[in-house]
């Protein structure tokens, strides 16, 4: 019997009954030994690709003074999609991963009404 915290690969396993039943079975095969014959099952586990971002972290200094005001940031960044973000509000930096331009993120953020400066990369 194979765990099932094996490392994933495009293999197959051969799982107990109860262990299938929580997978997708994808089709199941009889094993003959000298004991009674019982049913396995053979489950595919696809290779699992991690996929890195080489996206540049960029940092802004925003005139942020309350938590209204990194709420404003929050909605306007939420809204330009495919962007990771970070606020610290008692230094008034904005750190942003995306592969969007400078530009664009500058814009985003004066949207806000606040005053906005780039730092550059993180």
């Amino acid at each position: 019997m194979v765990p099932l915290n094996v490392p994933h690969r495009n293999t197959q396993h051969r799982l107990s009954a109860k262990q299938a039943r929580f997978l997708r079975v994808t089709e199941p095969t009889v094993s003959c030994h000298v004991t009674p014959p019982r049913t396995e099952y053979v489950v595919r586990v696809p290779r699992t690709v991690a996929i890195e971002t080489d996206y540049n972290k960029h940092e802004f200094e925003v005139a942020m003074t309350c938590e209204g005001c990194s709420g404003a940031v929050t909605r306007v960044l939420n809204k330009l999609g495919d962007v990771k973000f970070e606020i610290d509000l008692p230094k008034k930096l904005v750190w942003i991963e995306s592969d969007k331009d400078v530009d664009v993120l500058m814009e985003t953020l004066k949207k806000c009404g606040k005053e906005v400066k780039y730092n550059g990369t993180k």
